[in-house]
């Protein structure tokens, strides 16, 4: 990173450290703020070798609504990122005379004038409208259909009927035409484009591209905007992705080609090379929102060594075999609904989220690899690794001792003593000090001759199945169905 890039990081940091402790009633931390920065639209991380990063203007402006319990996150994200883009946009027209400082509004004011201004268009926005009046068919395949959509009327018609009762694919409430003229239309938080200063918002970006299933609308997206979503208004699965690729392979394909590449919720259309085999062994990855998703789609198959930097989720996928070599860091894996029955012995992982068919056995048996370092620090630093006599066939020599704290006489091995105490009388166990340690070899030879008693231990212990599933999260079978449309 250049040192300005730098500089800038560490300043925008202090800012967020500010907000922690202006609020202390509210108990942020970094790494929540630091996801909430995404729904400011002004906010652009560094990228290395790239593009330089750029502050929120409008983060503050957000800590204060919530604050003030006048918005809440995440829940109001999406609706608020939408509200400030709008904002933005209007702070570059002359014919916008409203007030244009952010801290004169309110969440629920800006709102309000968001919507009164929803004629207001530049030029170029009007040219579009009048040159755009119709969507064109620009995708197909197996039953999915891709359309494309560059007038804010069609839009708004458009995905209206993604709500109502013609729409196969929407199980929620109906939406009616009359539902659209209350004072308060926007407290489903499904899609915003419905209503024009949204739709126009978005136009003013790139076409938007609505995807048909069964002849209904089931996936909007924008990919200038790095929006993916599903109706519920949430980023579309890798099962939904997978499903929809075929269709939207050429644009995606004319979306490289250009070097607009695949940002934010659509970076789950380039998780389609491990689908398609291309992926290599030994790889390193990360995934959007530090998210390798993979889940609920059709993967059968990881590379090997395969290291991935935050959550691999692979719920519902079809793999039954994790790869040798897997590590996963700064985040979790995610197995449940998965037919893996059996961990990898050289797994690494912070945590995961399992269910069945995989055993609880195998369960027990990661948490203690995971914990097996540690156990062994505590092991070598143990007072009851000493030195024994042994006699002239090298067996060692038992001594009866009473226990200084029960006064119970134990049969133990005699150690071998430092030459301050070897005097001392009489012996009594714990030993006061002085043992001669073993050496590091000795202690490494004691350690795997330990090994079975502590995994016997793991093993059978209650208590050391509960750890496990504390760490180690189990998720119920039933829990997973209808998850592939809400992640």
């Amino acid at each position: 990173m250049r040192l300005a890039e730098h500089i800038i990081a560490l300043l925008f940091e202090d800012r967020i450290d500010d907000l922690i402790l202006r609020y202390p009633e509210l108990k942020f931390n970094r790494p929540k703020l630091t996801k909430w920065l995404e729904f400011d639209p002004t906010y652009r991380p560094a990228q290395a070798g790239g593009r330089q990063g750029q502050q929120g203007k409008y983060f503050q402006w957000i800590i204060r609504q919530v604050a003030a319990k006048k918005l809440k996150l995440p829940s109001g994200g999406e609706r608020v990122r939408d509200d400030l883009m709008r904002f933005e946009r209007l702070l570059a027209l002359p014919a916008f005379t409203g007030d244009r400082d952010i801290f004169k509004y309110d969440n629920k004011t800006l709102g309000k004038m968001i919507r009164q201004t929803a004629s207001i268009q530049s030029k170029s926005e009007q040219e579009r409208e009048n040159r755009f009046k119709n969507v064109k068919v620009v995708g197909t395949a197996n039953g999915i259909i891709v359309v494309e959509i560059k007038n804010s009327q069609e839009l708004m018609k458009r995905a209206r009927s993604a709500y109502s009762k013609t729409n196969p694919n929407w199980t929620g409430a109906k939406k009616e035409p009359e539902d659209y003229d209350k004072n308060e239309r926007f407290g489903d938080r499904l899609w915003c484009v419905r209503f024009k200063e949204y739709a126009t918002s978005y136009l003013s970006d790139g076409p938007f591209y609505l995807v048909y299933k069964n002849n209904g609308p089931y996936v909007g997206i924008v990919f200038e905007r790095g929006e993916c979503q599903s109706l519920e208004n949430q980023p579309i699965s890798m099962g939904i992705a997978e499903e929809i690729y075929p269709a939207l392979r050429p644009i995606i394909d004319a979306q490289s080609k250009t070097g607009s590449g695949l940002t934010g919720n659509c970076a789950i259309f380039g998780n389609m090379r491990f689908l398609n085999g291309d992926a290599k062994d030994g790889e390193t990855v990360q995934g959007r929102n530090s998210k390798l998703d993979l889940s609920f789609s059709s993967l059968t198959v990881l590379p090997l060594n395969l290291t991935v930097k935050g959550t691999l989720d692979l719920t519902g996928s079809k793999i039954v075999q994790l790869p040798a070599g897997l590590s996963v860091s700064g985040g979790m894996l995610k197995i449940a609904g998965t037919g893996v029955t059996v961990l990898p012995l050289d797994l690494r992982i912070e945590e995961m989220e399992w269910s069945e068919p995989l055993p609880v056995t195998e369960v027990k048996k990661q948490f203690y690899r995971m914990r097996l370092g540690e156990m062994k620090q505590h092991f070598w630093k143990s007072d009851k690794l000493y030195q024994t006599e042994k006699d002239a066939y090298g067996e060692e020599i038992m001594i009866r001792v009473p226990r200084i704290d029960t006064g119970e006489v134990e049969r133990v091995s005699k150690p071998v003593l430092d030459v301050k105490i070897a005097n001392s009388s009489p012996w009594r166990w714990p030993w006061p000090g002085g043992t001669t340690p073993l050496t590091e070899e000795e202690k490494q030879v004691a350690w795997i001759a330990f090994q079975p008693e502590l995994v016997n231990y793991f093993l059978k212990n209650p208590k050391m199945e509960e750890s496990a599933r504390a760490v180690l999260h189990y998720v119920k079978p039933s829990s997973l169905q209808g998850r592939s449309r809400d992640e």
